[in-house]
């Protein structure tokens, strides 16, 4: 059993009082508990996902705490069991698919249940929060980190608030809800911490970390890969490419076509995927492309955007060899990210 799926383990196990408040509380002993398998995921996950279906305010102000914290365990739980399915073989694509939308809606819920908690003041362009600060319930942290100690290879899933990042966040087949991909490099010198990432407006830049949390984001995650070494020198590797290409004049610009394969331009994902290939590590990015087939292909190829199959950055949600160490939300912009979500949704299928 996985470090993570210890610990929620002994919670439950130990204290099971503290979660009866919560209608939600059920949610991380099942998927714990229950014998699962590759072929029998699927199905289960499809009739646990009833339980999400609560409305936020149907519960009480005083249980918001626990319901968010149960329904947090139940989506890190869900992630040890994919890591499980992994280590022994293939994982069924319907048990990727069906977690993809247990996890969405589990944290579309907490975004309500966030809301009603919190209940946030107007977002203010000229005060933006530091991503990762804020504490319990803007930041959501793994059990099994103490702390957020950023290092080197560290991979941030983020959401913007422009129209733009609905479209790349809702462009799948089953939209997610994140829309860039980056990666941080740590000078092992002068522990100098760098965001590696392609802008749509920039092509790819090297940001300071410090600058990079403070560009007011609507939603972040952190990902970390468990081999420490193999993390840093896929940091290192690319850092390397792209401060080379700098310096000799080289930009690289965005890949607006989004071709893996081509790496002269750069999306955000595949310069992420591109460190591990720079590294010469064995595997690769993604684990589980996104699927890109909606009605409105016509608008797609209007984009640019050609290929059936893509690597998304929300597809970092099914990947299970890497850990979620935190997760943090700007509450004050979660109802404008549902509303371009709804808008860009609408003009996928027309």
């Amino acid at each position: 059993m996985r470090p993570c799926m210890l610990l929620i383990v002994s919670a439950l196990v130990s204290s099971p009082v503290a979660f009866a408040a919560s209608p939600f509380s059920h949610l991380p002993y099942r998927i714990v508990s229950t014998s699962l398998s590759p072929e029998t995921c699927a199905e289960f996950l499809r009739k646990e996902k009833g339980a999400l279906g609560i409305p936020a305010k149907a519960v009480e102000r005083e249980d918001l705490p626990e319901a968010l914290k149960d329904l947090w365990t139940a989506r890190l739980a869900l992630r040890d069991r994919l890591a499980e399915f992994q280590e022994k073989g293939s994982v069924n694509e319907n048990c990727i698919s069906r977690s993809r939308m247990f996890l969405n809606e589990a944290r579309s819920l907490e975004d309500q249940l966030g809301e009603r908690l919190v209940r946030p003041k107007p977002f203010d362009d000229d005060h933006l929060p530091i991503a990762l600060s804020g504490g319990f319930p803007h930041v959501m942290m793994n059990p099994a980190a103490s702390s957020i100690d950023f290092r080197s290879g560290d991979i941030f899933a983020s959401r913007g608030t422009a129209y733009s990042s609905a479209a790349i966040s809702r462009v799948s087949d089953q939209p997610g809800q994140f829309s860039h991909l980056s990666l941080l490099y740590v000078d092992p010198v002068t522990n100098q911490k760098f965001i590696l990432q392609a802008l749509i407006e920039k092509g790819v830049v090297i940001t300071p970390l410090e600058k990079f949390l403070q560009d007011g984001k609507g939603r972040l995650a952190l990902y970390r890969h468990p081999d420490s070494g193999l993390a840093a020198r896929v940091a290192a590797a690319l850092y390397r490419e792209v401060y080379q290409s700098e310096k000799e004049g080289r930009h690289i610009p965005y890949d607006f076509s989004a071709d893996l394969k081509d790496h002269s331009a750069q999306f955000c994902s595949e310069l992420v995927a591109w460190g591990f290939e720079l590294a010469g590590v064995q595997e690769r990015l993604p684990l589980h492309a996104s699927r890109i087939s909606r009605h409105n292909r016509d608008f797609l190829n209007d984009t640019g955007l050609t290929p059936h199959s893509l690597f998304l950055p929300s597809d970092m949600d099914v990947d299970s060899r890497f850990t979620l160490i935190a997760e943090w939300r700007d509450f004050s912009q979660i109802v404008q990210l549902r509303q371009h979500d709804a808008i860009l949704d609408k003009e996928y299928e027309w």
